[in-house]
Order: structure tokens, then C-alpha cells, then sequence
């Protein structure tokens, strides 16, 4: 198996914050593709470090442009309505500011 392929893992899931989105995708996955150093810091990541919440508006691009995917749309993937503030915690930036912290519920 390549990193290229996706594993039962990879259940894609774009967060809706009602201004703003971004996808979910295994930490494994963007190591695979050589992508780690390429994300920026408004991505974020949850607290165990297994997913990358890639925003939308450049990290997201750089994701589908590796893969040869022209649009989102062109993933398997679910959307997940969640209020604006669902990533405002300290710590989840990408890269990994601190060590401990939880998301909002």
C-alpha cells in the first residue's frame, strides 16, 4: 500500500463553520504525500495529532493538487455543520503549539 491510497481510515469530512472549512485528513496520509511541511498555520490539528484539519482556501489546494483532484468534489467526503468557533482553541494550530488541549463540544 502507498500513501496515495486510501485506507477505511480515511472517511474525508469537510467542517462547515458557517464562515469558513476545512478537511479532515490523516496526519499519516499528508506524511506520506510529503506534504507536512507544506501546511500553514491555519490549519489545525486535533489533540492526538492523528487528523489535519486542512483550510480550505490554500492548504486544502495543495492537498487536492497532489492527488491530481481538480475540486473537493471530486473526494468521497461527508460535510459537518459546526458553530464558528469550533476550532477556537489554543494549541490546535498547525504546526502543534502545545501539547494538551481539547476541542469544544
Amino acid at each position: 500500500m502507498t500513501f496515495h491510497q486510501f485506507t477505511s481510515v480515511d472517511r474525508f469530512v469537510f467542517y462547515d463553520t458557517e464562515s469558513h472549512g476545512y478537511l479532515r485528513v490523516r496526519k499519516e496520509l499528508l506524511d506520506g504525500l510529503g506534504l507536512t511541511d507544506k501546511i500553514s498555520r491555519y490549519s489545525y490539528t486535533d489533540p492526538k495529532r492523528f487528523w489535519v484539519y486542512l483550510e480550505e482556501d490554500y492548504d486544502l489546494g495543495i492537498f487536492l493538487k497532489k492527488l491530481d483532484k481538480k475540486s473537493l468534489e471530486e473526494l468521497n467526503y461527508t460535510t459537518k455543520y459546526v458553530k464558528s468557533d469550533y476550532f477556537d482553541v489554543d494549541g490546535l494550530n498547525y504546526p502543534f503549539l502545545k501539547q494538551t488541549c481539547e476541542f469544544r463540544k
